[in-house]
C-alpha cells in the first residue's frame, strides 16, 4: 500500500479525475437552478418535478449500472492493447443499452406514473408528475444507452468526452427551462412540461453527441453495428456477469434511499427539511469522490490488463488515499461552518440550526467516504462487482436501515442521530472494502 502518491501518479489520477468531478459540479448546479425555477410555480409543480425526476433518473441509474460491467471489461482489453476487442465489448454493451432504453421509455410513459398515486399524492401532483414522465420518457432510449456509454469512454481514459457531453445536457436544460417554463423569447409558457421539454431535448443532445463521437471512432474505441448481433454472445454473457450485481447493488441502494426518505418524513417538516439540506450538502462531497473512483477503476482495470498487479494496487491505495486529502478538507468545512452552509438553502432560522448540526455532524464521515467510494470503484474496475454488492447492500440493509428505524420509531431521537448512524455506516463499508481490496483476490478475475 502506497501512503502518499507519488508525482507521477498524483498527475494521472488528476487528469482522470478532474474532468469527472467538473461534470459533477455541472449537473448539480443545474440540478439547483432547475429546482429553483419550478419552484416559482407552485408547490405542486415543485412535488411533480421532484418526485418524478427522482422515479426516473433512479430508473436510468438502475438500468445504466450495466456499464459498470462494461467498464472493466474495456478497462482490461485496453490494458492488454487489444483495442478490436474493446470496441466488440462496447458495441456489444451499448446493443444491451439500447434495448433497456427503450424498457425504460416503455416505463416511464405507460407505468410510472401510478408511483404519484401509490404516495397518496394529491390529484393536482399526480396529473402534473404524469405528464412530467410521459415527456421525459423519450430520452430514457438516449440515456441508458448513453451512460453506459460515457462509462466506457472514462474506462479507456477518455474522461473530457462525456464531460463535454455533460455542457451540452446542462446548457441546454437550463436555457430550456428558463424559456420554456417562463415562456421566455417568443415561446410559450409551459410550466411543468416545458420543465420536462427542456430536461429531454438536453439529455438527448448531450447524450447523442457521446455515442456519436464513438460510432465516429475517434478514441481508442468504436462502436461497430456489425458486431451488434445477438449470435456472438459471448460480451453479452460477460457484460451481465459483471453488471447484475451493480444493476441489483443499485437497485437496492435506490429502495434503501426510498424507505430511509419515509422514515425522516415522520419526525416532522422541521427535521425533513433540516436533514434535505444536510443531503444536500453531503452531495457536494460526493463529487470528489466519485471523480477519483472513476480514476481507481480505469486505473486499476486498465493496469491489470496490462498484466501489472502491482501498479494496479498502487492505483487503488493512491486513488483513495487522495481522495481523503481532499474529504479532509471538506470534513474542516464542514466542522467549522455548518450555519453557513446551511444558510447558502434556506433563510429560516430554526431550519438552519437544526441542518447546521447535521452538517457537523456529517463532517465524521467525509474520509471513511472517500475510502468506500473510491475502493469500490477500484474494484469494479477489477471485475469484482459482487464484493461491491455484498458490502453496500449490507450495510444498509443490515445497519442503516434497522439502525435508522431502532433511532426514530424505538428510542425517539432526533434526526441528528441518524447522521452518526450514516458515519458509522461509512466506517463499517471502508474496514470491509479496504479489507477485500487488501485481500488481492480480485487480480485473479479472469475477462476474456
Amino acid at each position: 500500500m502506497t501512503a502518499i502518491p507519488n508525482r507521477e501518479r498524483t498527475k494521472t489520477i488528476l487528469t482522470l479525475a478532474a474532468p469527472v468531478i467538473l461534470e459533477m459540479i455541472l449537473g448539480m448546479v443545474v440540478w439547483i437552478a432547475d429546482t429553483a425555477m419550478v419552484g416559482r410555480l407552485d408547490a405542486e409543480a415543485l412535488s411533480a418535478v421532484g418526485l418524478g425526476g427522482q422515479i426516473f433518473f433512479s430508473s436510468v441509474n438502475v438500468f445504466a449500472s450495466i456499464g459498470v460491467g462494461a467498464a472493466a471489461i474495456v478497462a482490461r482489453h485496453i490494458g492488454a492493447k487489444n483495442l478490436e476487442r474493446s470496441s466488440e465489448a462496447a458495441s456489444h454493451a451499448f446493443q444491451i443499452g439500447l434495448g433497456l432504453g427503450i424498457i425504460l421509455f416503455i416505463c416511464s410513459y405507460f407505468l410510472f406514473g401510478n408511483f404519484f398515486v401509490l404516495a397518496n399524492a394529491e390529484e393536482a401532483v399526480v396529473a402534473l408528475g404524469s405528464e412530467y414522465l410521459k415527456i421525459i420518457s423519450i430520452a430514457g432510449i438516449f440515456m441508458v444507452p448513453g451512460s453506459i456509454s460515457s462509462a466506457m469512454l472514462r474506462a479507456t481514459g477518455d474522461t473530457k468526452t462525456p464531460m463535454i457531453g455533460a455542457i451540452i445536457t446542462n446548457v441546454i436544460n437550463l436555457i430550456g427551462d428558463y424559456v420554456l417554463i417562463f415562456g421566455k423569447w417568443g415561446f410559450p409558457r409551459l410550466e411543468v412540461a416545458g420543465a420536462a421539454i427542456a430536461t429531454a431535448i438536453g439529455q438527448i443532445l448531450g447524450f447523442s453527441y457521446i455515442m456519436l463521437t464513438l460510432f465516429r471512432g475517434k478514441g481508442k474505441i468504436q462502436y461497430r453495428p456489425g458486431k451488434m448481433t445477438v449470435g456472438e454472445n459471448q460480451d453479452l454473457k460477460q457484460i451481465w456477469r459483471f453488471s447484475f450485481p451493480a444493476l441489483i447493488n443499485e437497485l437496492m441502494i435506490s429502495g434503501g434511499r426510498l424507505i430511509y426518505s419515509f422514515m425522516v418524513i415522520g419526525l416532522g417538516t422541521l427535521s425533513f427539511a433540516a436533514n434535505q439540506i444536510a443531503v444536500t450538502a453531503e452531495s457536494l462531497s460526493f463529487m470528489p469522490n466519485f471523480g477519483f473512483a472513476v480514476a481507481a477503476t480505469t486505473l486499476v482495470g486498465q493496469n491489470l490488463g496490462a498484466g501489472d498487479r502491482e501498479v494496479a494496487e498502487e492505483y487503488g491505495w493512491a486513488s483513495a488515499n487522495l481522495a481523503a486529502i481532499v474529504m479532509g478538507v471538506t470534513a474542516i468545512v464542514f466542522l467549522f461552518f455548518p450555519k453557513v452552509m446551511a444558510g447558502l438553502f434556506t433563510d429560516e432560522a430554526d431550519v438552519i440550526e437544526l441542518a447546521g448540526k447535521c452538517i457537523r455532524i456529517g463532517a465524521l464521515e467525509q474520509i471513511p467516504m472517500a475510502y468506500s467510494m473510491v475502493l469500490s470503484g477500484a474494484l469494479k474496475g477489477a471485475g469484482d462487482t459482487k464484493g461491491p454488492m455484498y458490502i453496500t447492500i449490507g450495510s444498509n440493509w443490515l445497519y442503516r436501515l434497522p439502525a435508522s428505524f431502532l433511532a426514530i420509531y424505538i428510542l425517539k431521537l432526533p434526526v441528528t442521530y441518524l447522521w452518526y448512524v450514516t458515519a458509522i455506516q461509512y466506517v463499517i463499508e471502508t474496514i470491509f472494502f479496504a479489507h477485500r481490496f487488501k485481500k488481492g483476490k480480485w487480480a485473479s478475475i479472469h475477462i476474456s
